[in-house]
């Protein structure tokens, strides 16, 4: 499935600060779900129902999210049924979600740039 993206550049949205809280704009989502396999279950552990990884995964195959905010934190919640995690993780901290992800043993992807590597 190949998605067309287009964007203006008015339309860029960035974090200026430590805002952890910068939400993944549909052209950041749609490139990758030719990528997610069909009929498995997407785990979208930093989203809330209104996030376009939520909402743009969901029409190619199911998906449970979670947040901090709904008292779901990443390093002491997990969903009973999942089968990869597809999302952008908070700006600070990224090596931690990163060994998190690992830990579970399944696969993931996560948005983020080269530089957590030096955290």
């Amino acid at each position: 499935m190949s998605v067309g993206v287009s964007q203006k550049s008015n339309e860029v949205l960035y974090s200026a600060g430590k805002n952890d809280e910068c939400w993944t704009p549909d052209y950041g989502v749609l490139p990758i779900l030719e990528f997610i396999p069909k009929g498995r279950i997407v785990w979208c552990p930093f989203d809330s129902e209104g996030s376009e990884f939520v909402k743009q995964i969901s029409r190619v195959t199911p998906v449970v999210h979670s947040h901090i905010w709904e008292g779901k934190d990443f390093f002491s919640y997990e969903p009973p049924e999942w089968d990869l995690i597809v999302s952008n993780p908070p700006f600070q901290g990224k090596r931690k979600f990163f060994e998190r992800a690992l830990s579970f043993g399944k696969p993931f992807a996560l948005l983020m740039t080269m530089a957590w590597m030096n955290e």
